[in-house]
Order: C-alpha cells, then structure tokens, then sequence
C-alpha cells in the first residue's frame, strides 16, 4: 500500500512499478533502456557508455560469465570460496 501511495504523488515511479509488473513483455535492452529512464531521466547511452552506471547496464547485457550466476548466489559463493581455501 505504501509503494502506492508514493506512486500516486510521483509519475515517474508509477511508471517505474508498471514496467518491473510487465517486465517479461521486454527484452532484456529495453527493459534496462525503461528502467534507467525512469530512474535516471535521461537516456542510456549503450553504444558508447561514459558514466559508471552506463558502464554497468553495458555490462549486465553483453558481460554473461557463466561465472557470474554462481558469484550471486550466497550459498554457491561460500562453496566456491571453501574450495579455494
């Protein structure tokens, strides 16, 4: 109720929690593109990224170490970090 509220006095995070709703219409680049609009105001400039948080999206879409799943998850980290000490 409370994301409601705050979503009904801002437009922007109204149309924020609508895209993370029908996420799974998206691509993955459009998704990304909606979501730091929204959160940024401005464009996500892909093609040749500048700022830090460019740099991130960049690498969430085109950097997919199989490496990566595992690092996340907190339970698989621990018996990666156990198995190299």
């Amino acid at each position: 109720m409370d994301k409601l509220v705050k979503a009904l006095k801002n437009p922007r995070l109204a149309l924020f929690l609508l895209v993370e709703k029908l996420s799974f219409l998206f691509s993955d680049k459009i998704y990304l593109q909606l979501c730091f609009y929204l959160k940024m105001g401005k464009k996500l400039n892909l093609k040749h990224p500048v700022t830090f948080n460019e740099k991130l999206q960049w690498l969430k879409l085109y950097n997919r170490h199989p490496k990566y799943t595992q690092m996340v998850d907190k339970i698989e980290v621990k018996k990666y970090v156990a198995k190299k000490m």
